[in-house]
């Protein structure tokens, strides 16, 4: 159904071929594969190095601010990490292709809530303390209320409201 409704999308002009020259175009740089393989390792690497100032950052002001790293992770990483993927979704629904900004969505928010913490629970100690339970805890409370909600009717904005409390009951716990 994915399929035939994404074909269609495309039909009626919803594509996901950008409408004006990428910004490497604009410079002068032919638009190949090798700028495209040179750009993407690039990205990588950036991407790679950032991470890890960003690591080190954490564990800094973790410090700092008397908390344990994990606890400022578990709060400031996945605002730090979504949040450019939100931006590009609201650029795409201003353009009209809102079919781009909802499988960018839907796609960062696959990858952030299981690969990433796979690899992590894979590569790092994993000693659960109180507080991790409590994300747990929390985190299957939310996902319920908005699966009933998704079974029952629309979700309205009063209903992430709801959630916004759980979040501040978790900073609460977590931070006292």
């Amino acid at each position: 159904m994915t399929i035939r409704a994404s074909k269609k999308l495309v039909n009626e002009g919803h594509a996901t071929e950008s409408s004006s020259p990428m910004f490497m175009e604009r410079i002068g740089c032919p638009n190949n594969f090798l700028v495209i393989a040179i750009q993407l390792f690039v990205g990588l690497a950036l991407l790679i190095f950032g991470a890890k100032g960003f690591i080190h950052g954490i564990e800094e002001a973790s410090s700092i601010l008397g908390i344990s790293a994990l606890i400022l992770s578990m709060l400031i990483i996945p605002i730090a990490t979504e949040l450019p993927e939100k931006v590009n979704s609201i650029f795409w629904i201003r353009k009209g292709k809102d079919t781009l900004a909802f499988g960018n969505i839907t796609g960062a928010m696959v990858f952030q809530g299981t690969l990433l913490p796979a690899i992590g629970i894979l590569l790092t100690p994993w000693e659960p303390r109180k507080e991790v339970y409590l994300c747990i805890l929390i985190t299957l409370l939310s996902s319920l209320w908005i699966r009933v909600l998704i079974q029952k009717s629309n979700i309205k904005v009063w209903h992430l409201g709801i959630n916004g409390i759980f979040y501040s009951l978790y900073l609460y716990f977590a931070l006292s």
